[in-house]
């Protein structure tokens, strides 16, 4: 009885774990060896509940990769 409970628990919560929307939608990679991330270094630690952080670089999009520069929602 416990794991058939278990099962359902699993399941019923596994509908809702899924990648987060971007705010300007899906993107669709058609080509491979595509580099998708784009990564700053913190010039100071984040501290859990932060709601800033501080980075060397404010436009995480160095190599063009991107249609736009880091906004306010990426």
């Amino acid at each position: 009885m416990r794991s058939r409970i278990l099962t359902w628990i699993l399941l019923f919560f596994g509908l809702f774990l899924n990648a987060q929307r971007g705010k300007n939608n899906d993107a669709v990679i058609t080509t491979t060896g595509s580099i998708v991330n784009e990564y700053a270094r913190l010039t100071a630690d984040a501290n859990a509940g932060s709601t800033t952080i501080a980075s060397s670089s404010i436009t995480l999009n160095d190599n063009n990769r991107f249609s736009s520069v880091l906004a306010v929602g990426d």
